[in-house]
């Protein structure tokens, strides 16, 4: 493995969700199984390096009041405000090694930040992931100096390449002095990093291009699990027209019932025959109906292929894109030919179905008419979507909207929804596919 250290930004409107990928704090950690095994997060370390350093809300904002009260000048909304240094080590180390190493180099880190002229107490947070493949450790720190933020100005290339040399040799020390105490069970060592061959440049596409195959890789599983789907759907459609056809075969034979009694020789009684005339004509009306919403039910169903035909080309063209900034290179290795289509003539279903099931349950719950649209109490600097209760409480119905607008959105595309959901389950099937 060799030795490699690489900084990300990041504008206000990401820290909510960096937040809660450095400590798990997923609503649905499903979609990170694929590169999180979850039984392993406990051995996860979060340790804060600076007053509320698990909670970077207030000191960011505290960093912008600065920033504007020195310059005189508002902050631009894409105006970097945190900034992630991450580095990783050999997968071989064991748990134990791994905590020590990291809290070791953050103490390290933050003296060379503050070398560097960057702000004392910049450097918030460590979360030290051991639950994924390679072990590695975030520093999460606020890019500021003379008191206001300034990323562009602290990340120049001396600074990289003095954070990239110095923490090298401070790693290749430490395993040094390690091995020195444990010659009968030496760690595994790094091969230096190459900074004057070009080598620089190279590993920040790779690190880019192992972010892109990793959505890639997501992608391509649920397009292949939404081809089911749409299996599932046209084997329902299918059902739907023979019940169509075995109702259209009863009315016939109700049709027939009918000619019989009324053309039958031994009917005694003209009052009889007008009774099971009645009859007959409100049967036959019945099922009229019932073939006129099994033909609608079935009509239904071939538009909803038809939407998943197209949101499987939308899909398509994002994985067509997606592919196109990966790099041939990158695409080759994970053995896909971006030029044949074959490996690309699907869509992801499973969040496509959770959220319309959960939106439908919503739907049936929620008025849409009494839904808010608060600050987020728990989350400073965010909003969600609530339901006024009958005590005069709010309950939570959507969450984690970095602003008013973006809430706002979701509020009125819910009412939308909800509106066209529960016309199409007053007029069609039930929930389980029966007729109302």
């Amino acid at each position: 493995m060799q030795y490699n250290i690489h900084n990300e930004k990041y504008q206000t409107k990401d820290v909510g969700g960096i937040m809660k990928e450095q400590f798990r704090q997923y609503e649905d950690s499903s979609k990170y199984r694929n590169y999180v095994d979850e039984h392993r997060t406990l051995n996860n370390v979060y340790k804060a390096m600076s007053e509320d350093g698990m909670n970077w809300y207030r000191q960011i904002r505290e960093a912008k009041e600065s920033t504007e009260q020195v310059t005189g000048k508002a902050i631009r909304k894409d105006a970097v405000v945190l900034c992630s240094t991450v580095e990783s080590v050999p997968s071989s180390w064991d748990v134990d090694i791994c905590q020590s190493y990291f809290q070791d180099k953050a103490d390290w880190f933050r003296e060379f930040l503050e070398d560097k002229g960057v702000d004392k107490d910049s450097l918030l947070s460590v979360a030290v992931h051991l639950d994924e493949t390679t072990p590695h450790a975030t520093y999460a720190w606020l890019p500021m100096k003379d008191e206001k933020l300034q990323a562009k100005n602290i990340l120049d290339k001396q600074f990289l390449r003095d954070l990239q040399k110095e923490s090298q040799d401070f790693t290749f020390k430490w395993i040094d002095e390690y091995n020195s105490k444990h010659l009968d069970q030496p760690i595994e060592k790094m091969d230096p990093y190459q900074i004057d061959s070009g080598r620089k440049h190279l590993q920040e596409s790779e690190y880019k291009e192992m972010k892109i195959a990793e959505s890639v890789q997501q992608m391509q599983q649920q397009l292949v699990e939404t081809k089911q789907q749409i299996g599932d759907l046209n084997q329902r459609s299918e059902e739907l027209t023979v019940k169509t056809q075995e109702a259209a075969e009863a009315k016939q034979l109700y049709e027939d019932k009918f000619i019989e009694i009324t053309e039958a020789p031994d009917i005694k009684t003209y009052e009889t025959v007008v009774e099971e005339n009645t009859s007959l004509k409100e049967e036959l009306s019945l099922k009229d109906r019932i073939i006129e919403r099994l033909q609608e039910e079935a009509e239904k169903f071939r538009q909803t292929i038809e939407d998943l035909k197209e949101t499987a080309q939308e899909w398509k063209d994002r994985f067509t894109d997606m592919a196109h900034k990966a790099g041939s290179r990158l695409m080759e290795y994970f053995g896909y030919d971006v030029k044949d289509d074959s490996s690309i003539r699907q869509f992801p279903s499973k969040e496509v179905s959770a959220g319309i099931s959960e939106l439908t349950d919503k739907a049936e719950q929620l008025d849409p008419k009494s839904l808010r649209v608060i600050p987020d109490d728990e989350n400073e600097g965010m909003f969600r979507v609530v339901s006024r209760q009958d005590d005069g409480s709010y309950q939570t119905v959507q969450g984690g909207f970095a602003d008013r607008d973006l809430a706002e959105q979701w509020q009125r595309s819910f009412g939308d929804m909800s509106k066209e959901l529960t016309e199409d389950f007053s007029q069609g099937l039930d929930r389980n596919g029966g007729i109302k």
